[in-house]
């Protein structure tokens, strides 16, 4: 299953506990889900019937590189963009993506970057509007499986902008089953510094939704056999080309963080976790301002 490495000796000093490995991080993509929205009324429609792609069979709509993908999720519009090693190229990347969602797309349809939205029921009662969570993601501060979205509001859905992490020096090898895998501490590690450098800063920057209340709480990912799928924050990221580039940025900066300045306390964690999911401005602010974390 699993190939085990011996954990490098850590040393506690203050907030950050020091660590002697150096990690890589080679590339950086993303999958990110879309809401459609019919200009005309204004309301938030199902994209079944337009969008092309299955979780398990995506659609590649461009011939250069097979991570150009789209997939119908749930009633959303989902697309993969290729690895990328700059920010411009990640940008560029996902705006093709997006293009080509709105080059199918009757006119008076757009997709659109919101963190959640209600659908009105007649575009939810088929099977595929039913599906959630069909595979399981993990929490990195607890090393356990998420539960499934469960919400009272039925009528209510999500959409993630989920950044994929390609790095070297991967301690704990991962064989592609989900039902296989416990969370191992280096990839959690890595998804708790991402949460400080990203999802932190979101909780000042993002619009207040209802999100979190199916998908988003601190520390959710993925791993995989590259690295790792950070799954905390919303398709609010992809808004703006400023944004998507802010998201890449915050990521290098992440990597570097672990590599110059250690890993966090659980003091720290702990109140990143109250922060994020509690979207606590007060205390996103502090950690903002003790870590000098840059907002957009």
């Amino acid at each position: 299953m699993f190939r085990l490495r011996k954990r490098s000796l850590r040393l506690i000093k203050g907030d950050i506990i020091m660590n002697n490995t150096k990690l890589t991080l080679n590339t950086i993509g993303t999958d990110a889900e879309f809401f459609l929205k019919n200009n005309e009324t204004g309301e938030i429609v199902s994209g079944e019937g337009y969008i092309k792609g299955t979780k398990w069979r995506p659609f590649r709509f461009d011939k250069s590189n097979r991570w150009f993908t789209t997939q119908l999720d749930n009633v959303l519009a989902e697309i993969t963009v290729p690895p990328s090693k700059t920010k411009e190229e990640f940008s560029k990347s996902v705006v093709h993506a997006i293009q080509y969602v709105q080059q199918i797309l009757p006119s008076n349809l757009e997709p659109i970057a919101l963190a959640s939205a209600e659908l009105d029921e007649k575009y939810l009662m088929t099977p595929q509007a039913m599906v959630f969570g069909c595979e399981p993601d993990f929490n990195a501060y607890t090393k356990s499986i998420n539960p499934k979205p469960m919400c009272e509001n039925w009528q209510l859905r999500s959409a993630g902008f989920h950044v994929h992490c390609g790095f070297n020096d991967i301690k704990v090898e991962y064989n592609n089953n989900l039902f296989d895998y416990e969370p191992d501490d280096q990839r959690c590690d890595i998804v708790q510094v991402l949460d400080l450098h990203i999802s932190i800063p979101l909780v000042i920057m993002e619009p207040m939704s209802e999100r979190k209340r199916l998908y988003g709480k601190a520390g959710a990912f993925r791993p995989k056999p590259y690295g790792l799928e950070y799954r905390t924050p919303s398709s609010f990221c992809a808004s703006s080309i400023e944004l998507m580039e802010w998201v890449f940025t915050q990521t290098e900066k992440a990597f570097e963080y672990m590599n110059t300045k250690g890993f966090l306390s659980d003091d720290i964690k702990e109140r990143i976790q109250i922060a994020i999911n509690t979207n606590n401005k007060d205390e996103a602010t502090n950690l903002i301002e003790q870590f000098n974390l840059q907002l957009v």
